[in-house]
Order: C-alpha cells, then sequence, then structure tokens
C-alpha cells in the first residue's frame, strides 16, 4: 500500500477519489455541497411545453340573395293598338272568345283569374299559331320539361333561373319547337320557340303562359307563383296593361280589373 508523503498530497488523492464517485453516480458535486437555493443543479427540468392557440376560424360568408328577375320583353308580341275590328294587339288574338265555352272566355288571362275551379299562376296569351315566343328575362335554362296532358303534344315547359339554385324561377308553358336545350343562357327577346297549338269547340289557336315562381323550400323544392308586375319594367307592365284592355273590349262580361287580381297563388 502506498503511503502519503505529506498533507498536501492526501488532499489532492482525497478530491480525485470524490470526483469520481461523483461521476459514478452521475452527480453534481460542488466540493460535497448541495447547490444553494435559486441555483441550477446541473439537471434541469425540461419545461412543460404549450399548446399552440387554435386558429380562428374563417369566417364563411354569407350567401349572395338570388336577385329577383328582371322582366323587361313581353314574351309574345304586343305591339301597337288594339284594333276592335279584328280584335287583335299584336300577335293576341281575341278572336278566341267564345262566350259559349266557359274555358274560352279570355284571350289575356290575368294573373289569378278564375280558371274553373283554380286561380291562374300565370299570365296566359291566346295568340294565333305559330306566334314567336321570347324569352322575357335573363337567365340560365335548368329545366325542360315535356308536357304530359295528351292535349298538348309536342310541348315543353323551360324554366329559367338567375343561378343554379335560385330563389326565382321564370316558367314559359306550353312552347313548342324549341330553339333553346338544358344549360343555355337566354337574353331579354331571344326566341325560345313558338307557342302550342290548342284546339278550343270552334277554331284552333296558339297559347303559351309566362308564370313567375318563388322557391320557399329549398330542401323540397316547394315554390308558390306570384305576380309577374312586381318584375316587370314599365315597358313590359305597359304592355300588360294593353294586353288586359284588349281582353275587356273583347269580352267586357268577363273582364278584369287588374293583370294582378292577387299577389300569390299557392299550389
Amino acid at each position: 500500500m502506498r503511503t502519503f508523503t505529506s498533507r498536501t498530497e492526501a488532499a489532492r488523492f482525497g478530491t480525485c477519489a470524490g470526483a469520481l464517485l461523483c461521476l459514478l453516480l452521475a452527480g453534481n458535486c460542488s466540493g460535497g455541497r448541495a447547490p444553494a437555493t435559486g441555483q441550477s443543479s446541473g439537471n434541469p427540468t425540461a419545461p412543460t411545453p404549450t399548446a399552440a392557440p387554435a386558429p380562428a376560424p374563417t369566417p364563411v360568408p354569407a350567401p349572395t340573395p338570388d336577385p329577383p328577375p328582371v322582366l323587361s320583353i313581353a314574351i309574345v308580341d304586343l305591339a301597337g293598338s288594339y284594333d276592335p275590328n279584328a280584335r287583335r294587339l299584336g300577335a293576341l288574338n281575341c278572336n278566341f272568345v267564345f262566350p259559349t265555352d266557359p274555358n274560352d272566355r279570355w284571350c289575356f288571362n290575368a294573373f289569378g283569374a278564375t280558371l274553373g275551379s283554380r286561380q291562374s299562376p300565370a299570365y296566359d296569351y291566346k295568340v294565333a299559331a305559330g306566334t314567336i315566343v321570347r324569352a322575357a328575362a335573363a337567365g340560365i335554362v335548368r329545366r325542360i320539361d315535356a308536357e304530359t296532358n295528351p292535349l298538348y303534344p309536342g310541348e315543353f315547359e323551360v324554366e329559367t333561373r338567375s343561378s343554379q339554385s335560385g330563389t326565382y324561377l321564370v316558367i314559359y308553358d306550353h312552347v313548342r319547337n324549341l330553339r333553346v336545350a338544358l344549360g343555355s343562357s337566354v337574353e331579354p327577346g331571344m326566341e325560345l320557340g313558338i307557342a302550342g297549338i290548342h284546339t278550343s269547340n270552334r277554331d284552333v289557336y296558339g297559347r303559351v303562359e309566362l308564370q313567375i315562381n318563388r322557391v320557399t323550400n329549398a330542401a323540397t323544392g316547394q315554390s308558390e307563383a306570384v305576380c309577374p308586375r312586381g318584375f316587370g319594367t314599365t315597358t313590359f307592365n305597359q304592355a300588360h296593361d294593353a294586353a288586359l284592355a284588349a281582353h275587356n273590349s273583347a269580352n267586357p262580361a268577363f273582364a278584369s280589373s287588374s293583370v294582378c287580381l292577387t299577389d300569390v297563388v299557392r299550389p
């Protein structure tokens, strides 16, 4: 065994032995003393991670309300003045008024007029066969249905909207020889086809309707008919006032007081 020759050598040996013991024990020795308060021990505890705040949700803009249609063109020619002898106003032909037939006592049906047991949900025109039918408002053709009534072979109902899920539907009924297809864009005055051909007990005549529906339940597709006058320009409304006056002159016993006898017709 080695002996120390001096106190200094013994002290150095003790210090080295203590350091070795600290390394073996993975400790932190500071001259054999615990670290003072506030002093690092050499093994700091890892900080608890703080969760990043959730990003604020991106606000979803409210859907833009579907604009109502603007009716600027009569769907059939109503130009000029009523001729009481020919009983005509443009393409409107009031010779097709037959007082003996309750279904033929009109040449222009006002919105809400009584038709048998129901109210008319549209402007309804009697015209010469072959009369051109034009778009009243801009839109996109979203539906074309063939008439199922065997009395109206070869006729179609054409629906346009201003957008894919538009609130307002512009409906043209009893149209033949279609000039448009599903998805077509239409502008006021564009030809859609010609008026359907109807047969009364005395004659053959053209007939076409303009109907404006407002969707009341998008999930079910339910809608109600509203009077076209509320969507018409001054020119459009004046033309239909003239059409009503022609009807009243040709058939005063069944005159209507207004082109809108009610505001809404529900199915």
